[in-house]
């Protein structure tokens, strides 16, 4: 059971760590990225389909022209079901000016993974600190009793086996 114990709080500490560090990285990549951006009006004008274990995913087929008036189309990594997108759909892009190839949709719920990322993150790895903790505490009572008990005289009787 001790091992049990031990083993669920190092999961915990380990999934909060590895989650924390997803947000924080994925985080970090789409801020560098949108900081040096253009930004374009773009229209959805496909849908590609994948079918992601039975279910049928989309994603959006965007058109846009950069700054020097030059048409691109970007296929858009982010698949749902149902579509989030409507063939015609106005959209904004992110694009590298140096490579306008290079492109990002400006969806509303991008942080939203971020979030539950960094909130299961926190709630993992706070499980995982607390239970190796609490464990550390309950297994040494003396680390308690001497700077908090009280010492009581007893007088020794009978021992029974």
């Amino acid at each position: 059971m001790k091992k049990m114990f031990h083993t669920t709080a190092r999961i915990g500490l380990a999934i909060g760590i590895l989650c924390l560090a997803g947000a924080s990285t994925g985080y970090l990549t789409m801020s560098s990225f949108r900081r040096h951006a253009a930004t374009a009006s773009g229209t959805v004008i496909d849908m590609v389909s994948y079918h992601n274990g039975g279910d049928l995913t989309y994603a959006p087929v965007v058109t846009y022209y950069d700054k020097k008036r030059k048409r691109h189309t970007y296929i858009s990594h982010a698949y749902a079901t149902p579509a989030a997108y409507t063939i015609g759909e106005g959209v904004y892009v992110f694009y590298n000016p140096q490579h306008p190839e290079e492109a990002q949709l400006v969806p509303f719920n991008t942080h939203t993974g971020l979030m539950v990322l960094l909130v299961v993150g926190l709630l993992a790895g706070g499980m995982g600190i607390g239970l190796l903790y609490y464990r550390r505490s309950a297994s040494h009572p003396q680390n308690w009793l001497l700077p908090n008990g009280r010492s009581v005289a007893v007088e020794f009787i009978k021992m029974k086996k």
